[in-house]
């Protein structure tokens, strides 16, 4: 399959890529979902991330707006950007520009005749932009025989709608052939990986895993080749991770604030906030939780907020953790700002407002995620003043909506408050 993806580095180009992007994806999975596809040519835009840049929005400088292919990359168990390692190390696709454009996706079903790795052949042609072309041709290998398909790992379970209980054991189980050690990792929601074990022996074909006191509806397990992480596989779907329903949870959160009332356009991102609230019958320490985003989630950037040793929060209360100090209440219990060294907490705008989308992580002091929510998807839309919701308010169980419709049409946000402005 041939493309020329729509050329620029601006505001609608990039749009009509993502839609061309959604519509090609769609297609693939629904009209050739075991086929063996490779799509070529001029993408005009990288996998890692956008050539187009997002406009500056303090406190963040102007920063490329993730890959509008991001569909495709995050989906391992299906599809592969044989050229997508090219781009990472910094290679050019043309002669005169430094990103990598002219990618190469292939099927899962045709990854596995792959012979890594793909090449940026720059021929020795004289004014080669002026005599030949502006692109770069690129050259990848495919083995049809035996020697392709010696070295593979398949993941067997969990593969897609299992239920599993926080605190028992799981056996993740796969076959391999030429493989001699595996790493293990699992997600919650598909954007960041944790690890289970590293250098498990594959012949084994399986490992004991004590499940993890986190919950999730869109869990996945990867296992991948230690040598080689392009021999790997996903859970063909995701399952459930389940625990007893915790009593202390994100029951609100505010991703994008208003301008400040004495006027401006610039949000004022100090009004940023987290609001976590305790639905049990008795107090609870949150000594060493930490608050985080995706990115610092991933380990990329320090928490956004840790508790300090001493914070509790009663039972039928709320805490709220402001972006930033301006923004506390005088006088209020149980609040306080971000304690990253005047960071704050940082979230994203929305993929709507041509943003990166992000999420909130509530993380216990063990490691493990007591709760979080995402916005990370373009079916989530983010509104400048409104915050998310539980729904119903304080439901440890509920879904989410804006703290507008929760509340009967009364509050844009109640950091500290119930959805209907009355007191915890």
């Amino acid at each position: 399959m041939v493309l020329h993806m729509k050329a620029y580095a601006d505001s609608p180009s990039y749009a009509r890529r993502q839609g061309a992007a959604a519509c090609l994806k769609d297609y693939m999975d629904t009209s050739l979902p075991t086929q063996n596809v490779m799509v070529l040519g001029d993408w005009n835009d990288d996998v890692d991330e956008s050539i187009y840049y997002l406009p500056a929005q303090y406190p963040d400088p102007a920063k490329p707006a993730p890959s509008p292919y991001a569909n495709l990359v995050n989906d391992p168990a299906r599809y592969k950007f044989l050229t997508q390692p090219l781009s990472e190390s910094g290679e050019r696709s043309t002669v005169s520009n430094s990103q990598f454009i002219d990618h190469q996706l292939v099927t899962n079903e045709l990854a596995k005749y792959y012979v890594a790795p793909t090449k940026v052949i720059k021929p020795g042609v004289a004014n080669y932009k002026n005599t030949t072309s502006d692109h770069y041709p690129i050259f990848s290998q495919f083995n049809f025989g035996t020697v392709a398909q010696a070295r593979s790992v398949k993941l067997t379970a969990p593969n897609g709608g299992e239920t599993l209980q926080a605190g028992q054991t799981f056996n993740i189980t796969w076959t391999s052939s030429s493989v001699s050690q595996v790493d293990i990792t699992y997600t919650l929601d598909g954007t960041v990986w944790r690890s289970v074990a590293a250098g498990v022996a594959a012949a084994g074909g399986r490992y004991t895993w004590t499940v993890p006191n986190e919950s999730s509806t869109a869990a996945r397990v990867r296992v991948v080749d230690s040598t080689r992480a392009d021999v790997s596989d996903v859970s063909d779907g995701v399952f459930t991770l389940t625990r007893p329903t915790q009593q202390v949870f994100i029951n609100e959160y505010l991703p994008q604030p208003d301008p400040p009332a004495t006027g401006g356009t610039t949000p004022d991102y100090d009004q940023q906030f987290v609001e976590i609230y305790n639905a049990g019958p008795g107090s609870v320490d949150l000594s060493g939780w930490k608050i985080h985003d995706a990115k610092s989630y991933s380990g990329v950037e320090a928490a956004r907020h840790t508790f300090v040793s001493g914070t509790v929060l009663p039972a039928g209360k709320a805490y709220v953790v402001y972006s930033g100090v301006s923004a506390v209440p005088v006088g209020a219990q149980y609040a306080t700002y971000a304690n990253n060294n005047g960071y704050g907490l940082r979230f994203d705008r929305g993929l709507n407002q041509s943003g990166a989308g992000d999420a909130v992580y509530l993380v216990r002091a063990d490691g493990t995620v007591q709760d979080s929510h995402s916005y990370l998807t373009a079916d989530v839309f983010v509104y400048q003043g409104y915050s998310f919701n539980r729904s119903p308010d304080t439901s440890a169980t509920g879904s989410w909506g804006l703290c507008y419709n929760v509340g009967g049409n009364l509050y844009l946000s109640t950091p500290g408050r119930r959805a209907n402005g009355s007191a915890f």
